[in-house]
């Protein structure tokens, strides 16, 4: 059977970074009593707005708790990771990805769901843990065929190369962190490339001569 797959990308969705999701909801409908607010009534809505504003006072971030988020993510990039993605299937199908490209491409199913290699034109097609590209446009020699067992020994190798990068570990600094707008921001450098907050995992980095706070306003 020939499947298809359909990628929508969305503007602002935070690329292998935030990935855009389909989400379905049930319509919910409300019966509202039109009468006349009672003392009752207001008492009630006073106390929500009370717990409404202790919910937001209380969401707010502050300064050593960016820290320590931020040493935790750098612990868990200087060491292995405790289990690699796993990757296993390998068939060949069409892929479209809305506005950016489409053709054949292998696609492997991972524990984090499906994996494309292909169509050409899409740049990056599997990130590691730290940001590095581990499969992408280079390695394309040709579109493949439904039924080509070609497939499964792409996955099978995607899958070793996500093994290979679980086991490595990362020279990782915490540069800085900061809460801002009720938010906890940071800088890493990772290696050589400094990244904004978790835009390593799309592979965004920057120089790291520039200072943090033009790291931070550039990934904005």
């Amino acid at each position: 059977m020939r499947a298809t797959f359909l990628l929508s990308l969305a503007l602002g969705a935070a690329l292998l970074g935030c990935e855009a999701k389909q989400i379905s909801t049930d319509n919910a409908v409300a019966a509202l009593d039109a009468s006349v607010p009672t003392a009752r009534d207001a008492e009630a809505s006073a106390e929500i707005d009370a717990a409404q504003l202790s919910n937001a006072q209380s969401a707010a971030c502050d300064p050593m708790q960016c820290e320590r988020r931020a040493a935790e993510l750098a612990r868990k990039l200087r060491a292995p990771a405790e289990v690699a993605l796993a990757v296993k299937g390998g068939e060949c199908a069409r892929v479209e990805i809305a506005g950016v490209t489409s053709g054949m491409a292998c696609t492997c199913l991972s524990s984090n769901g499906w994996i494309f290699l292909g169509p050409e034109g899409t740049g990056c097609f599997a990130r590691g843990r730290a940001g590095t590209c581990l499969w992408d446009d280079s390695e394309l020699d040709e579109p493949c065929i439904v039924g080509d067992p070609v497939c499964t020994a792409q996955c099978d190798a995607l899958h070793k190369r996500y093994a290979a990068d679980a086991a490595k570990s990362f020279d990782v600094e915490v540069r800085y962190s900061t809460c801002e707008d009720d938010a906890c921001h940071h800088v890493l450098r990772i290696e050589d490339t400094c990244y904004a907050d978790y835009s390593f995992e799309s592979g965004r980095g920057f120089d790291c001569k520039l200072s943090d706070a033009e790291i931070l306003a550039r990934a904005r």
